[in-house]
């Protein structure tokens, strides 16, 4: 016997528009800000990282997310 299956799929596509920093120099215990700015679907995951290492929130460190 034969039988007939209909599928839909919805697929995300990732598309992401990156903002690019640019260099900048800080004397010590300067303020500094550094802003990321994405977009995409879905929305990407921003990571920031030194030396290859991810940066964890610490004092004098603050990591904010905004959507």
């Amino acid at each position: 016997s034969k039988r007939a299956f209909s599928l839909a799929f919805d697929v995300s596509v990732r598309e992401v528009t990156l903002s690019e920093l640019r260099d900048s120099v800080a004397r010590y215990r300067d303020r500094v800000k550094l802003v990321c700015r994405t977009r995409g679907s879905p929305p990407p995951r921003v990571h920031w990282l030194k030396d290859g290492v991810p940066l964890q929130p610490r004092r004098g460190l603050r990591i904010q997310h905004k959507r």
